[in-house]
């Protein structure tokens, strides 16, 4: 469905070259979705699958880095207030700044994506696009978005609905 919304804008009208093929990666909790679709909307299988890495990971490297640093443990809603405020929360009644936290995770959790993107993947060299969406994409896009033909569209956790959507007209 995400490809649909890279590919159609809100009229329902061709935005992207159809001949492109595309990386469609759907970063969820538990695990990233990938899927290539070739000229045609065609999905090739051989080069699509899911593997087991999920922002639930990134979660858990931020709360690791954290105790490491401060010996403090942190629960996920610290870290989804955290990365909803820029890194700021409140830790024990104490404004706390976990943006280097955060950034440091973010690296470490892109650094390993990537690499298991591009096994699944195979030679990229066709690929136009690396397209990610999701709630994850939402979360790691900075740093996604330091590499070459990687796409994130705005309000990439939206990609499929509105993919869905668009697909309907």
């Amino acid at each position: 469905m995400a490809y649909f919304d890279h590919l159609l804008d809100e009229k329902g009208d061709i935005c992207t070259d159809e001949e492109a093929v595309i990386a469609v990666v759907d970063v969820g909790g538990h695990t990233t979705d990938i899927a290539v679709v070739q000229p045609g909307g065609n999905i090739s299988r051989d080069r699509s699958s899911s593997i087991p890495l999920g922002i639930l990971k990134y979660i858990e490297r931020v709360q690791e880095l954290v105790l490491q640093s401060h010996k403090i443990r942190i629960t996920n809603k610290h870290v989804n207030t955290a990365i909803q405020n820029n890194g700021i929360v409140n830790i024990r009644g104490q404004r706390e700044d976990l943006s280097p936290y955060l950034s440091s995770a973010s690296e470490i959790i892109v650094r390993e994506l990537r690499a298991q993107v591009a096994q699944v993947l195979g030679d990229d060299t066709d690929v136009d696009c690396i397209l990610y969406v999701g709630g994850g994409a939402k979360v790691l896009g900075r740093t996604l978005s330091q590499h070459p033909n990687v796409v994130i569209p705005n309000e990439p956790h939206y990609a499929n609905a509105r993919g869905a959507r668009s697909e309907e007209h």
